[in-house]
């Protein structure tokens, strides 16, 4: 009765491992034995492999490195079918159980680090090239519609020709505008001297001209003479080339703009204004778009750097992802590789491979730092 006791006890028996978080100082891993016969606590080092099947018991395991170092005792003596279900404490496991059984691809890991790094300079380099081709490109676009944006192609087509209609340089300078506007801090840093005032100065200057050429139009020339006085001191204003922002606008600037959002001309009727008056305004105008372009050279050597910082953590977080998921496969490549070993008992050459079935050892999360390990 007590032989078949033992045997329906080896049929039946699971053996729970649980492997805790250290508390305190460690304590030597034990078997704590349901069986009364064998004992109360039994040393987990003075087991042998073939016990391990006849026995159901709990073992306390401070660590996974400890759970890996007795998965090594045990493949000394036998074949081992290894089960990890610990979902993401799987790496955990298995990467203690690599290095105790000195698998673990270093090399292949450090080879690995230095392709990362290669294609870390690879992609700065082009991201300084690309950035320098785009700014290239979006400064001809922008300084090919100042003649435009500041209305001197229409003033005197011959000196100043236009290379870009109106609509075209004004969906340019506004699609800047709003580029700027989409990166975090760069507003506010060109907002809090007179970069931006400026950068934008052709958008105010729209309704003023427009104004001023309407009071000549219309036949009022002592006002057209004084709202040209005004004009003048706004664009004195945005011409100082210092690094202070613009001062207050001058009084009666906002009455000519007034008159410029009311009255829309068409551009042909410039041909109408008088030399004298075209000469005076295309005067202030060119001093208006020099300081103009020389903001827009300011302004894309600032955003030189923050572009070329943006690009490079793009392409860096990119290659770390593929860099991340190479030496991860690489390491459960080895993993399974491991598992084969322990598993056609070929890791201890100077034993003879016995006909035994191999221990099974199904290792799973109790949740937090537990584990609970399962033979049968």
């Amino acid at each position: 009765m007590e032989e078949k006791s033992r045997a329906n006890q080896h049929h039946n028996g699971v053996c729970r491992i649980t492997v805790a978080k250290p508390v305190g100082r460690l304590n030597k891993p034990y078997f704590q034995n349901r069986d009364e016969r064998i004992g109360d606590k039994i040393e987990l080092e003075s087991i042998s492999p073939a016990q391990l099947s006849l026995w159901n018991g709990i073992s306390l395991i401070q660590s996974a490195e400890q759970l890996a170092e007795w998965i090594y005792n045990v493949a000394n003596q036998r074949s081992i079918n290894l089960t990890l279900n610990c979902c993401e404490r799987n790496e955990i496991v298995r990467d203690a159980l690599l290095r105790r059984f000195n698998c673990w691809p270093e090399t292949k890991n450090i080879q690995a680090a230095k392709r990362y790094q290669k294609l870390i300079q690879k992609a700065h380099d082009q991201c300084h090239e690309q950035v320098q081709l785009y700014l290239h490109d979006l400064r001809g676009k922008l300084l090919a519609g100042a003649e435009t944006l500041f209305w001197l192609s229409e003033l005197q087509p011959l000196v100043h020709p236009a290379i870009m209609t109106r609509l075209e340089a004004k969906d340019t300078l506004e699609a800047f505008v709003d580029e700027i506007k989409s990166i975090d801090g760069f507003y506010q840093q060109l907002n809090n001297g007179r970069l931006w005032p400026t950068l934008t100065l052709p958008f105010k200057l729209e309704f003023l001209f427009q104004g001023v050429f309407n009071l000549v139009l219309q036949g009022f020339t002592p006002a057209a003479y004084d709202a040209m006085q005004i004009f003048k001191l706004f664009a004195e204003n945005y011409t100082t080339f210092d690094q202070r922002a613009p001062r207050g606008h001058p009084i009666g600037i906002s009455i000519i703009a007034s008159i410029g959002a009311l009255f829309p001309f068409d551009t042909a009727d410039l041909k109408q204004l008088d030399e004298e008056i075209c000469v005076t305004l295309s005067s202030l105008l060119t001093r208006m778009a020099r300081d103009w372009i020389r903001v827009v050279g300011q302004v894309l050597e600032l955003l030189e750097k923050i572009l070329i910082t943006k690009w490079e953590l793009c392409e860096q977080i990119q290659i770390e992802e593929e860099l991340i998921m190479s030496v991860q496969k690489e390491i459960q490549n080895t993993f399974e590789q491991l598992k084969c070993l322990l598993l056609a008992d070929k890791l201890n050459s100077e034993r003879p491979s016995g006909d035994r079935k191999a221990l099974n050892v199904k290792i799973s999360n109790e949740g937090g730092q537990l584990f609970k390990v399962d033979l049968s």
